[in-house]
């Protein structure tokens, strides 16, 4: 067995070497080593707190992105995208004109099988240029975004962020652009309650996100409790309250809307059947027009247990004072009632007729006759013979329209009895 070993030996190995050789030169061929260029590699900064001690904030002024040029086989350039290289600049090692150097690493290969040739800033520097500006601060409530809307026949009660205030630290530059804080909630198609923890984003005054590396929150998430209820569309009634200036009456009210919508537990809604305001009217002697604040009526009746959905929402009133409509009637004298005189005296009218003004709405004066007519004189007073001057006439109402003040000449007689 030895010997068949070792038989024509030298042979072997140069064909050893020889096949070594071929799979080199066709592995080149099929798979040979390129050069390529990736680019826009994040630079990510590390140890920026180091700053924070000297109230200082650093500023990348340029080199935020680099380019890198490598060389490794086809198979493996081809395979490789931004995200598998890391660019770094440690601010620890920043120089005296704040340049710090960008160290660029391959993620996904070591550098047996891919070399890293160089690496250039968009400028063609292979240096992170920063500027260090004054740390400021400043604080902000923090706003609820909804995003969606909640299941017909729910809205939101009210929502609790905790907590409610944060301070965001940067640079003034950046934290002038910021005009509010906020956390968005997702709320499509909800009709329960809902608590979660949510990141909160610095927004300009336009509504976009103000985004950068220099802004510091001393709270990056917030909790949100947000109550979410039925709500219930209740018929809005007016009540005039007092009594227009004499002459006048209330004619009509408009107002709008006639419904309004309200939200709370299932519970506390079916309390609710209207929502009665009321409307003064007192001493008016023309149309009077007012906004009625149903937030401050519903509080006043149900508490903070039912809400105004719309929470803006005012009731407009207008209230028609008007005079009184008139009309006069002609009462013929012999249908006065004569009232209290003794038995043994008589009264004559000195008059065949009276006429007789109402006063009333539109509606009560309109159809009054004098066959509607009940007036009487009251007597009582009257002791003797003789004439009476500005007797008084008392006139009932009729349909609710009172008549103007009347009085008569009337004379009383001894009755006639016919004994001698």
């Amino acid at each position: 067995m030895k010997e068949k070993l070792t038989r024509n030996i030298g042979l072997k190995l140069i064909s050893i070497v020889v096949a070594v050789f071929f799979w080199f030169a066709i592995n080149n061929v099929i798979d040979p080593l390129v050069v390529m260029t990736v680019e826009n590699v994040p630079v990510t900064v590390l140890n920026r707190e180091t700053m924070d001690s000297v109230n200082k904030l650093i500023e990348v002024t340029s080199g935020d992105k680099v380019s890198v040029r490598f060389r490794a086989k086809r198979s493996v350039a081809n395979s490789l995208s931004v995200k598998d290289f890391e660019a770094v600049a440690d601010v620890t090692n920043k120089n005296e004109f704040n340049a710090v150097p960008i160290i660029v690493t391959c993620k996904a290969y070591g550098d047996a099988e891919l070399e890293i040739l160089s690496h250039a800033t968009e400028d063609g520097s292979t240096m992170l240029h920063l500027s260090l500006v004054d740390l400021v601060s400043r604080s902000f409530g923090v706003a609820v975004i909804t995003d969606g809307n909640v299941k017909d026949g729910f809205c939101i009660l009210n929502s609790t962020v905790s907590p409610n205030l944060v301070t965001i630290r940067g640079s003034e530059t950046i934290l002038s652009k910021v005009s509010r804080v906020a956390i968005i909630v997702g709320v499509d198609g909800m009709s329960n309650s809902i608590s979660q923890t949510c990141t909160v984003q610095a927004y300009d005054s336009e509504g976009n996100v103000v985004s950068s590396d220099s802004l510091h929150f001393s709270e990056n998430q917030v909790k949100i409790d947000m109550e979410i209820v039925p709500t219930k569309e209740v018929e809005v009634y007016i009540n005039p309250v007092g009594n227009p200036a004499d002459g006048y009456y209330l004619k009509s009210v408009e107002y709008a809307p006639h419904y309004i919508t309200l939200a709370g537990t299932a519970a506390n809604l079916s309390r609710v059947t209207r929502l009665t305001l009321d409307c003064p009217i007192a001493g008016a002697a023309e149309a009077t027009e007012t906004s009625l604040d149903v937030r401050s009526a519903l509080r006043d009746l149900y508490g903070d247990n039912i809400v105004l959905v719309n929470d803006s929402q005012k009731i407009s009133v207008r209230a028609q004072i008007v005079p009184f409509e008139q009309k006069t009637v002609t009462l013929p004298t012999d249908k006065i009632e004569i009232r209290q005189l003794p038995d043994d005296l008589s009264c004559e009218i000195d008059a065949t007729a009276v006429e007789i003004t109402f006063r009333g709405t539109e509606e009560a004066v309109r159809n009054i006759v004098s066959a509607d007519v009940k007036a009487f004189i009251d007597c009582s007073f009257i002791s003797k013979t003789g004439p009476y001057s500005s007797v008084v006439l008392y006139i009932e109402p009729v349909n609710g329209a009172k008549a103007d003040p009347v009085k008569l000449d009337i004379v009383i007689k001894a009755e006639d009895t016919g004994e001698n």
